[in-house]
């Protein structure tokens, strides 16, 4: 937004979180009516402008510390891949509880010129109302160096900068701080562009592979490298093509625009298209970011393209090592909940992957290679250079992909997810991974009753009860529906008979999307998936059962009646998911 605070007091605030500020609470220091300085990282920037309003701060500064963002110091860029002092990350803060993703003018629909919105942009929900603005490092340190105040002791407030940490207010009185905004608000046009390959067999069912067209300033990872990914993946199916072969299922290469600003291009398209895409769609596949490091690949999914994944990424070689993409990804991303196969994560809402896989439950894939080793220790951006104006073709070549052979991996990778989607005559979803989703997530669920809801086993077995006894029912369905199909698969009779085909797919490309209700979780109507759906407390994090885990804390105070609501309607989604495989079988 537009805006100023002239005049204000300064106050370090770490990394701007609700226990940020009760520790300056129990330090008594008052944040009202000053500027707040944080820290990027452990939550969203979006959060971190709520909280300084939850607060009553006038504005807040954000900026990247070097713990974060340059833990080696003598590898700062250009000398090394961290980031300098001077950068400044850029990102959208729209958003906030309730608040609908997209153009949040028109948060529901689709953002057409016929369509109504409102005439004050502050009367829009989830925008700020107090300035806000990212800063780099070198500003930071100077305006640290003002502070007044006790020391910084506690080490999760100290950074790396070469001054003295305190948490303010300003050491000298006669001095203030202005902080001015001039965001220039206006409405502008979009375009989204999908090219389309019509399928052989079943043009009206589609596989999507989209990553977004827009970026702050350079943007040579977040988004070329997946533009770029994108671009080789259009020229292989293009030479393919002119052999005469055509893919089964039509296939839709979508660049999405206005990812930045809120996801806004490929929200508004599922808006728009969303009945189409209930119907038709088989899977979404996401490759923003394709490159951010040449470590190892990171994914995320729905659980029923994991088996699918684990047999793309041990065909494909990893394009510095002797090793497959699933061996690094073993090293790096091991879960023993799957054995002796890699974790993948599953989906939050970073990403243009979002609306296709929370608003009408499409099977989705984001994928990524990263730096992993280094990412995982400062738990921060996935790259240093993210939405700076150092994220350049000069950082990718001599950091992270010189030959470009990285970028060519992950080409292979989403090639091969694409054609397995589109080709296969039985669709290749495990319904078995969803199953031990669903198992987990009532597991984790019970865990969260007992801990944050203080419940004894006795009374959470009887609020859960209902879901137990429908997963049971969905796992037999799952377990009759598998045997079935791999009977299909030794009968050449079934197989050739399109009619047949085509009905057994529409049962395993329903599935997934059975799980999406009508009516949304409470309070975020556009979020329909109700066993994967972000966090009401982040929206990058996701969070199994959604409806029910957003209610725990009220359990302690004895308020079961909205849980068991989202109790039957969950255990009413499960349910009926379970029917939907097994009528109809010939």
């Amino acid at each position: 937004m537009n805006g100023a605070a002239r005049g204000k007091n300064l106050v370090y605030a770490n990394f701007g979180r609700d226990q940020d500020y009760q520790k300056l609470i129990e330090l008594k220091i008052n944040v009202t009516d000053c500027i707040v300085l944080t820290k990027y990282g452990m939550g969203g920037r979006g959060g971190k402008v709520r909280m300084a309003e939850k607060y009553k701060a006038a504005g807040i500064l954000i900026y990247g510390d070097p713990r974060q963002y340059a833990p080696v110091l003598s590898e700062k860029f250009p000398d090394g891949r961290w980031l300098s002092d001077d950068g400044v990350q850029r990102g959208s803060i729209i958003g906030g509880e309730g608040v609908p993703e997209g153009d949040p003018m028109s948060g529901g629909y689709p953002a057409k010129s016929w369509a109504y919105r409102p005439d004050d942009v502050l009367e829009v929900k989830g925008i700020s109302k107090i300035p806000a603005q990212p800063i780099a490092a070198s500003d930071a340190e100077k305006l640290l160096e003002y502070l007044g105040g006790a020391e910084v002791t506690d080490d999760h407030w100290v950074g790396y900068l070469n001054t003295t940490y305190r948490y303010g207010p300003l050491e000298n009185s006669s001095l203030t701080v202005d902080l001015v905004v001039n965001n220039e608000n206006k409405i502008t046009d979009i375009r989204n562009v999908c090219g389309f390959m019509k399928g052989k067999y079943e043009p009206d069912r589609y596989v999507m592979l989209g990553n977004h067209v827009d970026a702050w300033v350079n943007g040579a990872v977040d988004a070329t490298s997946g533009t770029t990914v994108m671009m080789e993946i259009a020229r292989a199916l293009g030479e393919k093509h002119k052999t005469g072969w055509r893919p089964r299922r039509s296939i839709m290469l979508c660049g999405w625009d206005g990812e930045e600003s809120g996801l806004i291009g490929s929200v508004e398209h599922v808006e728009e298209y969303y009945s189409q895409l209930k119907d038709k769609a088989i899977a979404y596949i996401n490759i923003d970011s394709a490159v951010a490091g040449n470590n190892s690949l990171l994914t995320a999914a729905s659980p029923l393209l994991h088996d699918l994944m684990f047999d793309v990424h041990k065909k494909v070689s990893d394009p510095y090592r002797d090793e497959t993409v699933f061996d690094r990804c073993m090293i790096h991303y091991k879960d023993t909940d799957y054995n002796k196969t890699h974790k993948i994560y599953s989906l939050g809402a970073g990403s243009d992957y979002f609306a296709f896989y929370k608003f009408t439950g499409i099977p989705s894939i984001d994928m990524s290679y990263r730096q992993s080793d280094l990412d995982q220790i400062y738990n921060t951006s996935y790259y240093p250079q993210y939405h700076t104006f150092h994220d350049t073709i000069f950082w990718m070549e001599h950091f992270v992909d010189k030959d470009y052979k990285v970028h060519l991996t992950v080409a292979r990778v989403g090639l091969l997810y694409l054609l397995k989607l589109a080709d296969n005559p039985l669709i290749p979803f495990t319904m078995q991974r969803y199953v031990d989703a669903l198992n987990r997530g009532v597991t984790s669920l019970k865990s969260t009753m007992k801990k944050d809801g203080g419940l004894g086993e006795a009374k959470i077995s009887e609020l859960v009860k209902p879901l137990d006894d429908g997963v049971k029912s969905f796992s037999k369905a799952v377990a009759s529906m598998t045997k079935y199909i791999a009977s299909v698969k030794k009968d050449k009779e079934k197989l050739n008979n399109p009619m047949f085909v085509r009905m057994l797919n529409d049962k395993l490309m329903q599935l997934e999307k059975g799980f999406a209700y009508p009516g949304g979780v409470p309070g975020r109507p556009q979020l329909k998936h109700y066993i994967m759906t972000s966090s009401s407390n982040s929206k990058y994090r996701d969070c199994p059962l959604p409806a029910l885990s957003d209610l725990i804390p009220a359990l302690k105070n004895g308020e079961f009646k909205e849980f068991k609501i989202q109790m039957s309607i969950t255990t009413s989604l499960v349910r009926a998911v379970a029917d939907s495989l097994m009528v109809d079988l010939p």
